[in-house]
């Protein structure tokens, strides 16, 4: 199992904060139900992170890292794996742990997430992937005006 250098009294350094152990499996989700089932095999090297640190799952696909009161896990997807979507096609590959919920703001933000489940669980399944892919990344505009939207339009997006 992953080992963590700084541990004692069960927590470890996160930044400035203290924060504790957080842990869970990275698995091959036969059924897509996103629950690891008994007969379901965890999976080796994949990268897990809290947004400051990575793990890598071990053989049985076990990861542990640090975690304080507003910490993003997410799993990094492997060549040749794919995370569960949702309705809209959006993956599926963090767990937001965040206690108290958000500070209150202008707008609303996230509710209270409660204690930290017992393992954080990654549901993993097999896809077909090409050597080759074609992507656009846009940045954030930052258009001030919709003239500054027509230009984008026009100019980038055509």
């Amino acid at each position: 199992m992953l080992k963590l250098a700084s541990v004692f009294a069960g927590t470890l350094a996160l930044g400035s904060a203290t924060a504790w152990a957080a842990q869970g499996t990275v698995f091959h989700d036969l059924n897509w139900n996103g629950i690891k089932d008994d007969d379901e095999p965890g999976i080796e090297g994949v990268r897990v992170s809290n947004q400051a640190d990575f793990a890598v799952t071990d053989a049985e696909g076990r990861w542990t890292l640090a975690h304080d009161e507003d910490t993003i896990f997410f799993v990094v997807k492997p060549r040749g794996w794919m995370t569960p979507v949702d309705e809209n096609q959006i993956p599926q590959f963090y767990y937001i742990h965040k206690p108290a919920g958000s500070k209150p703001a202008r707008f609303k933000g996230l509710d209270p997430t409660g204690p930290l489940p017992d393992s954080i669980d990654f549901p993993l399944t097999k896809q077909e992937e090409k050597d080759t892919f074609k992507a656009i990344f846009f940045g954030d505009t930052q258009t001030r005006s919709n003239e500054e939207v027509d230009y984008l339009t026009h100019d980038v997006i055509e």
